[in-house]
């Protein structure tokens, strides 16, 4: 994933290894064209790691701007939490949008929440 400025461009790598094994615990054949229930479980997978500290920002940045696509064809709700997700990596770089970076990081953890605490 590139994240570019005016400034400057990081290049972060994609945390292959963690991603292939939430496809393996989710059951995912091809991560193409994945549904709306396959995505939600990779974002709630992805938020949990980095919420136990397993994923850095930028990695957790990495796997949504990675279905940020797809997630344009699942709804608008799941879409604008991997936009958010999508948009770390490049707020928290520049403190003075830190309030941007705060108000899309409440998103995902209010996501998560929200999506952990329905009964089974």
């Amino acid at each position: 994933m590139l994240i570019s400025s005016k400034d400057s461009e990081i290049n972060i790598k994609f945390p292959e290894k963690k991603f292939n094994s939430f496809v393996t615990e989710i059951g995912i054949k091809d991560d193409k064209d994945m549904t709306k229930e396959q995505l939600r479980k990779i974002l709630i997978l992805s938020i949990e790691s980095f919420l136990n500290g397993s994923f850095s920002t930028d990695q957790l940045s990495s796997i949504c701007s990675k279905f940020w696509d797809q997630s344009l064809k699942v709804g608008e709700e799941l879409h604008d939490i991997f936009d958010a997700g999508s948009e770390l990596a490049f707020y928290i770089r520049h403190p003075k949008s830190l309030s941007t970076f705060n108000s899309f990081l409440i998103d995902l953890i209010n996501f998560y929440e929200s999506e952990t605490e329905k009964p089974n």
